[in-house]
C-alpha cells in the first residue's frame, strides 16, 4: 500500500515537473520578438559598406579616359554614412567612392539635402513621400517586421534577431541583423554588400549651417503660402 502511494507521487511530481518544463518551453517560443529600435537622442553611428567586388563603374572609367570623370561622377557606390543625432536634429554625411559627399541635415521634420558638389539644396517635408523613409533613425530598414523574423544567431560576436527582406517591400532580397537587446541594427547583408553599424555616445551639438536655416525657412514659408491659395 505504502509502495503503491510513494508511486502515484512520484508520478504526480514527475507531471508536475513535465508541465513547467513544457510551459517554460512554450513561453519562450511565445516570447515577443524585438522589433527595430530607434537610436538615444544624443548618440552617432557609422555604416560601413563592404562589397565583394570593385565597383565596376571604376573600372570602364580606367578603360575610357574620355568619359572616366563622367562615369566616376554618375556612378559612385557609397562608402561610410555618419550620422549624429542630437534631440529632433541630424546631421547625416554621405561618403561615395568617388570621393563626393552628400550631407542630409534634419531639423524637426524637415530634411535638407546638401550636395557639396554643385551646392545645391533640397528641402523636404517628412510627410513628403519623397522623404517620407527618412522619419526613421534606419529608414533602409523600415521594412523591418516581426512577420519577416527567422530566429536568432551570432553576427558580429553579437546575438541578433535575423530578418528577411524579399521583394520591393524591402528593396530587394536582404538579410538584417538586429541586436536582441537593444533593437539597433548591427549588419545587413544584400548580395554582394554588407552594411556593418558602429555605435558611440555622443553629446555633440549640430550647428546647421546659415544657408540650410535659410533654406529651411523659405521652404516652410512656401509652404504656407501655398497652403493658402484657393
Amino acid at each position: 500500500m505504502y509502495l503503491a502511494i510513494y508511486m502515484n507521487s512520484l508520478s504526480v511530481c514527475f507531471l508536475v515537473y513535465v508541465c513547467t518544463v513544457c510551459s517554460a518551453l512554450g513561453a519562450s517560443e511565445a516570447a515577443p520578438v524585438p522589433r527595430l529600435g530607434t537610436a538615444p537622442s544624443s548618440s552617432a553611428w557609422t555604416i560601413s559598406f563592404q562589397y565583394k567586388s570593385p565597383n565596376p563603374a571604376l573600372k570602364l572609367a580606367s578603360a575610357d579616359p574620355a568619359q572616366a570623370e563622367w562615369i566616376r561622377t554618375h556612378n559612385p557606390r557609397l562608402s561610410t554614412i555618419r550620422v549624429i543625432k542630437a534631440g529632433d536634429q541630424k546631421k547625416e554625411t554621405f561618403q561615395y567612392d568617388n570621393q563626393t559627399q552628400v550631407i542630409h541635415w534634419v531639423v524637426g521634420d524637415i530634411l535638407v539635402s546638401e550636395n557639396l558638389q554643385d551646392n545645391t539644396l533640397s528641402p523636404l517635408s517628412m510627410k513628403d513621400s519623397g522623404a517620407v523613409l527618412f522619419a526613421h533613425d534606419f529608414d533602409s530598414l523600415a521594412w523591418v517586421d516581426q512577420a519577416q523574423y527567422e530566429g536568432h544567431q551570432i553576427f558580429q560576436g553579437t546575438d541578433c534577431c535575423v530578418y528577411l527582406g524579399k521583394g520591393d517591400d524591402a528593396g530587394g532580397d536582404q538579410t538584417a541583423y538586429i541586436d536582441a537587446k537593444s533593437g539597433l541594427p548591427v549588419g545587413v547583408q544584400a548580395g554582394d554588400t554588407t552594411l556593418l553599424y558602429n555605435f558611440t555616445p555622443s553629446n555633440d551639438v549640430i550647428e546647421i549651417p546659415a544657408k540650410v536655416a535659410a533654406s529651411i525657412k523659405a521652404y516652410i514659408a512656401a509652404v504656407a503660402a501655398a497652403s493658402q491659395k484657393p
